[in-house]
């Protein structure tokens, strides 16, 4: 959901301000990306979550320390590049669910190829479907992005040894050693 908000820079000299000006969608971009990913700035990243710009989106989804309404906001978010970096974050293997991983499998290759590099650490997916899905994938490139995940089933990795790939074969390989 967009929210129409004004982003400024106000100071104060001695509790009276002197200078206030409105922040163009770029420096709000750049403070963003160079806030601290702390606890502090959770409210920050909620209110920007929502921000017309996807590229101050994505600086958003990129930060560790969001709180659950900011997880939600990015999770449904349409931009691909901003779900990229979502699902890298510790906040997205806290909270991303099944249906929502399957979802963003189908939606775009390169975020599949950034799932099967993750696949063992979201916490309220079934691993093992997961990576099914991943190595059913019509993508080879995703498919050897699983293949390269040493934490992949086991069982899987030898399933790979004989896709007709053969860069996934020698990922599965060595994996498996």
């Amino acid at each position: 959901m967009i929210k129409d908000l004004t982003y400024k820079i106000i100071i104060f000299d001695d509790k009276k301000e002197v200078y206030s000006s409105d922040l163009s969608f770029n420096e709000v971009q750049e403070y963003i990306s160079s806030a601290d990913d702390s606890l502090q700035n959770q409210k920050l990243f909620e209110l920007a979550s929502s921000h017309p710009s996807e590229s101050v989106r994505e600086n958003v989804a990129y930060k560790d320390n969001i709180n659950q309404e900011t997880y939600e906001i990015l999770s449904e978010d349409t931009s691909p590049n901003v779900l990229r970096r979502l699902v890298s974050t510790d906040a997205c293997k806290r909270n991303a669910t099944q249906e929502q991983l399957e979802g963003w499998i189908k939606l775009d290759p390169e975020l599949a190829r950034n799932i099967a590099g993750y696949v063992d650490r979201y916490e309220n997916a079934d691993i093992d479907e997961l990576a099914k899905i991943l190595c059913d994938h019509s993508d080879p490139s995703v498919v050897a992005e699983i293949a390269n995940n040493s934490d992949t089933p086991k069982k899987l990795l030898k399933t790979l040894l004989k896709h007709s790939d053969s860069r996934v074969v020698a990922n599965a390989k060595r994996s498996l050693e």
